[in-house]
């Protein structure tokens, strides 16, 4: 079976977002079970190439210098692969760039999407001013469009939890037998258990002793970064011992760094910025994550990387945390997002009896059983021949 993949804007080493993983990681398996896989993105600068093997999977990209000249680049690109070795399958995991090749493709061959969340929720991003409103508007509606013209031309769609499955059925009105719940994975070589916490923080210039809380993500508001900042400087007024640790970098740093500052708390708050190649480390040397975010997790790839390290999370309400989170510990769902919702989750955690039996072990089991790539691919598998053999 030959699949054709298209990425989110762009296939790089340096990139790491989840659609990029989970694409990424399921492409590898699925090379691994027998297939030929290809992926096509856009080329970020001329010192990538145009075309390589990235652990047996084809990648190929091309140029353009604007993003509306994208759909044209990507429908050329798409109509070149085709020219050169029809495939099997049309796999989407991002609207955008499915325009172009979709307009190449022949409507005969299959079309799957993964689908990672809704796309239009990101249009608040990096506007201000007066003109804000209407160019959030417009993003929106924009945005809203193209995803249901991709969601509405697939014949079946992947969703990475149950929450994200019960959106696409109210948003999109797909037919229920259309649309599967394929939870994803984690890369349990990569993120493993430490046995000496303490010496990993000293190496990590972290605190050896006294509760280590971290946050992980972008650096935007969305996130909840300073709502977790303001629950900190109550925690620290009662856990003197207590530092924060915050990974990740985004357009909120700065803000985040004076509010530390003007909080009192920066002595006790560590930026360490982005450190993907040492996301394992920094979640084994935590106490707990805290996951604060105001927008609900379509999948949750940093909180069952967290698991797979042995760190417990701390979760918002939301999403697909809630899908995680009780199946381990339903006290680790907190009642809100709110800076004394996440205050009173941080002191029932570091008091209570029940989570000092989330041990190490106990956490990274329910990770083993409930998180595997292998299992992901395999019916990633399923359903792409399944779909074969509906358009035979």
């Amino acid at each position: 079976m030959r699949i054709f993949t298209l990425l989110v804007n762009v296939y790089d080493e340096s990139h790491h977002g989840g659609t990029q993983v989970v694409a990424q990681e399921t492409g590898r398996r699925l090379v691994e079970r027998g297939h030929e896989v290809t992926f096509l993105a856009r080329r970020p600068n001329r010192d990538i190439p145009l075309q390589e093997n990235c652990d047996g999977v084809d990648v190929r990209r091309y140029d353009v210098d604007f993003r509306p000249a994208a759909i044209e680049a990507s429908r050329k690109a798409a109509k070149r692969l085709w020219d050169e070795k029809p495939f099997d399958v049309l796999h989407t995991h991002f609207a955008y760039c499915a325009i172009g090749p979709s307009l190449a493709i022949p409507a005969s061959v299959p079309r799957l999407r993964t689908f990672h969340g809704a796309w239009d929720q990101e249009a608040d991003a990096g506007w201000g001013g007066p003109e804000a409103a209407t160019i959030k508007r417009l993003k929106r509606g924009f945005r809203r469009w193209v995803e249901a013209r991709d969601i509405r031309r697939s014949d079946a769609v992947v969703t990475l939890s149950e929450h994200s499955k019960r959106y696409v059925l109210e948003r999109f009105n797909k037919a229920p037998a259309s649309v599967h719940t394929v939870g994803g994975g984690v890369d349990f070589k990569r993120f493993v258990l430490v046995a000496d916490k303490k010496s990993l923080r000293r190496k990590l210039r972290l605190p050896a002793d006294g509760p280590l809380v971290m946050f992980a993500g972008r650096l935007v508001r969305p996130k909840g970064p300073f709502e977790l900042l303001a629950a900190m400087q109550r925690f620290i007024s009662i856990e003197p011992a207590a530092h924060l640790v915050i990974v990740g970098d985004g357009a909120e740093r700065r803000a985040l760094e004076e509010t530390a500052a003007a909080l009192g708390i920066d002595e006790h708050v560590h930026f360490a910025g982005y450190v993907h190649e040492r996301m394992s480390e920094y979640y084994a040397a935590a106490d707990v994550l805290v996951l604060a975010s105001h927008i609900p997790e379509t999948f949750g790839l940093v909180t069952a990387e967290a698991l797979a390290c042995g760190l417990p999370v701390i979760g918002a309400p939301l999403g697909a945390t809630v899908d995680i989170l009780k199946g381990l510990e339903s006290r680790l769902l907190m009642k809100g997002t709110s800076a004394d919702d996440i205050f009173e989750a941080l002191q029932a955690f570091f008091s209570a009896d029940w989570s000092r039996a989330l041990g190490p072990d106990i956490v990274r089991a329910y990770a083993l059983e409930h998180f595997s790539w292998e299992r992901h691919a395999e019916r990633v598998e399923q359903i792409c021949q399944e779909l074969i053999r509906k358009k035979r």
